[in-house]
């Protein structure tokens, strides 16, 4: 699921960056347009100002040509008496022909007026009382000899700037000077700037109000602002961002409605995303049935449990839990109706527990449950009895009742960090000993069962080796007879195995046998007793053997098929082998129980009944299996002459084999009035410590030698009869 996570991760990051981009983007064409519009209002202020120069260039350039001309302006250095008529004339065709209609007048260094053209008289001309101060001003730089050139200034004149120009010429001794005022704007030369509308204005307050103007100051010589030259905005891209803003604003509310919705859907896709993650955890931690913890959950809640006991919380508990029957009810009413109970039984746990606590399970009908803020075994004890208590009442399945129970192991940890794996072996150990006790019942671990598991694990191991090399490590088969009533003939043989260990000695096959039962190994371990009993069989074939078979063999595939083919192997007529079953495997009604026995008879092996009366004892068994013979149990024979019903319950066995005409042997025959009762009552074969124990191969020779021995002398002391 990371790659998925991954990939959404991305998204936001994404959409931050197109945001971002957006915004970039708008403020770099805000920042472009401002920056544009500032270059061309520095170009124009650029281009007005040298407009002002050149115009300044061009008076300074006039006067001179004016007042150095010999020619054309000689009638200035003439007497003032003998040339009026001719300077009138000079002054007016030349000065008024480049400046118009402007003033133009002649000064003494006093700044006498010596001439006017308009006036034509030695009076200050009206435009001329506002510049006194400013021609007295271009004077006092002719008399300090900086300049001898034309000189200009800007001047305001009213709400007009304009250009004071002034240039020194000498009528014979005496000084003179031709000021000039000249407007701002040459008409003679139109000059043309992206259609700009020039306005002059000389008032500054005027200024802030022309908010649709630009302008540029005008300074005089000194640096003085005296005016401004002003012109119509012109900002090319800001016009061209309302040319194109609505088509800007469209394609921006495109970009964002596309980006909102794809936002919408990457949150729909992201919670889906997240809902299936959720719920792929939640399959991957809970069982599909029951919506409980499931082993991949419970690890780490023992973990955690392990984790906070550690850092000074109180004990935990966890108990392993295992329906009884219910195998029993799968097979009654279905795999659906026990799913059904299942569900059920998972309820009724959880029930009883707190929310701290952990209900799982494991699988099939095991289920566990972590019990945490433990204080003492005692509060262990009351979550398990209350469990045994719901789990033993009745189950409603397909409108019946349905009765299980549970078994229950219980390991605590209160005094002793441990971990996980220790934890639920402790458990384990403890249900299996609660369901070996009798199930529905509780068992608390203990270090005793510790030991049991551990000794029975080296049993194991040794048990392994021991069939690897049965003569090494103390494997064999012996060999205890079934005599005829009188004691005198051996009819059969029950093959017997028997285990001496390496350095534990002898062991019962009660202590190996269910190892070997529980590990499979009783396949193997059956395999070598067959071997060994065949090789018997075939020294006395008149000799019935007898084999015990266990359920597990029987639940074997091809058990029949190869025990068949082995007898063959040895040349044994499987009318001499005599198949030893207990009622606990006839118990389990398993049909393939049913055709493995009915294979077996085919095949002409005999079937014998073992432990007969400890069970249930039907009828219906020996008639649905066809068995041939009855073993009568020890613990019957035994009570003959100690309780009075033990002699009633043995006739009764003797009497129902020779009503199905089946044959009868007692086992455990140990004492001579067990022997006289069972002779009395009809009982065919005698097996038991009275006659012999279990013998292995020479000891069976040397008995059967000396039957035969006691036979021909017994036949030969006979009396003979006379003709």
């Amino acid at each position: 699921m990371s790659k998925p996570t991954n990939s959404i991760s991305l998204v936001k990051p994404f959409l931050a960056l197109i945001v971002l981009s957006v915004v970039m983007l708008v403020a770099a064409v805000g920042m472009v347009s401002y920056r544009s519009n500032d270059l061309v209002r520095s170009t124009f202020s650029d281009y007005m100002l040298d407009r002002i120069e050149l115009r300044e260039e061009a008076i300074s350039k006039l006067l001179n040509d004016i007042v150095d001309s010999p020619d054309s302006f000689a009638a200035l250095h003439t007497s003032k008496e003998d040339a009026d008529a001719l300077r009138r004339m000079e002054i007016s065709k030349r000065l008024a022909d480049s400046f118009s209609a402007n003033e133009v007048v002649i000064i003494s260094p006093k700044g006498d007026i010596l001439y006017s053209e308009l006036t034509s008289s030695a009076t200050m001309p009206p435009q001329f009382a506002f510049l006194e101060e400013d021609v007295a001003r271009l004077l006092a730089i002719f008399s300090t000899g900086v300049s001898d050139s034309v000189v200009i200034d800007r001047v305001a004149v009213g709400d007009a700037v304009i250009f004071l120009a002034m240039k020194h010429f000498m009528v014979g001794d005496d000084a003179r000077f031709v000021v000039v005022t000249a407007p701002l704007q040459d008409h003679s030369q139109t000059a043309t700037l992206s259609g700009a509308d020039e306005v002059v204005t000389a008032l500054y307050e005027n200024v802030e109000r022309m908010s649709d103007l630009q302008f540029v100051g005008i300074k005089n010589r000194v640096g003085t602002t005296i005016g401004w030259y002003g012109w119509q905005k012109f900002q090319p891209a800001s016009q061209t961002l309302r040319e194109y803003a609505p088509l800007a604003v469209i394609m921006l509310g495109l970009i964002l409605a596309v980006t909102f919705l794809f936002f919408r859907k990457y949150r729909e896709f992201k919670q889906a995303v997240s809902q299936q993650q959720e719920n792929a955890e939640f399959r991957a931690l809970h069982d599909p049935l029951t919506g409980l913890a499931n082993r991949s959950l419970l690890i780490p809640r023992i973990e955690l449990a392990i984790e906070q006991y550690k850092r000074g919380s109180k004990g935990f508990a966890v108990h392993m839990i295992d329906l009884d029957r219910f195998k029993q009810v799968n097979d009654s009413f279905g795999h659906p109706s026990g799913d059904q109970l299942i569900v059920q039984a998972a309820k009724r746990l959880e029930e009883i527990c707190r929310k701290t606590d952990t209900v799982a399970r494991l699988g099939g009908d095991e289920f566990a449950i972590v019990q945490t803020d433990v204080s003492s075994p005692a509060s262990a004890s009351r979550l398990s009895r209350r469990a045994v208590e719901q789990l033993s009442n009745a189950f409603k399945i397909e409108d019946a009742d349905v009765f299980v129970s549970g078994s229950i192991g219980v390991a605590v940890c209160l005094n002793q960090v441990t971990t996980r794996e220790e934890i639920l072996r402790q458990a384990d150990i403890a249900l299996y000993r609660a369901k070996a006790n009798g199930r529905n019942r509780v068992c608390f671990f203990e270090e005793e069962m510790d030991r049991e598991i551990k000794h029975r694990r080296e049993n194991e191991t040794s048990l392994r080796l021991a069939l690897s090399q049965p003569d090494k490590h103390g494997l064999r088969v012996v060999y205890q007879p079934q005599f005829s009533a009188n004691g005198r003939h051996i009819r059969g043989l029950e093959a017997l195995t028997r285990w001496t260990h390496p350095s534990k000695g002898p062991m019962s096959p009660a202590e190996f046998i269910p190892i070997a039962e529980e590990t499979g190994l009783i396949v193997q371990l059956g395999e070598f007793v067959a071997r060994q009993a065949f090789s018997v069989a075939e020294r006395w074939p008149e000799i019935t053997m007898a084999i015990n078979v266990s359920a597990y063999e029987l639940h074997q595939k091809d058990f029949a098929k190869n025990f068949a083919k082995l007898a063959t192997e040895y040349n044994i007529r499987p009318d001499q082998i005599e198949l030893e079953i207990t009622e606990t495997v006839l118990l389990e009604d398993s049909a393939h129980v049913a055709r493995t026995i009915k294979s077996l008879k085919t095949a002409g092996f005999k079937i014998a009944l073992d432990d007969f009366g400890t069970g249930y004892s039907s009828l219906s068994y020996l008639r649905r299996h066809q068995v041939d013979k009855l073993k009568i149990d020890q613990s019957f024979v035994s009570s003959i002459g100690v309780r009075d019903d033990a002699n009633a319950v043995v006739q009764a066995i003797i009497q129902l084999g020779e009503a199905l005409g089946l044959s009868v042997t007692a086992e455990g025959v140990e004492t001579e009035a067990q022997r006289d009762a069972l002779r009395e009552q009809g009982c065919a074969y005698l097996q038991g410590y009275l006659f012999s124990r279990p013998l292995d191969t020479q000891d069976l020779a040397k008995l059967m030698q000396v039957l035969r021995d006691k036979r021909a002398k017994a036949q030969r002391q006979k009396p003979r009869r006379i003709a």
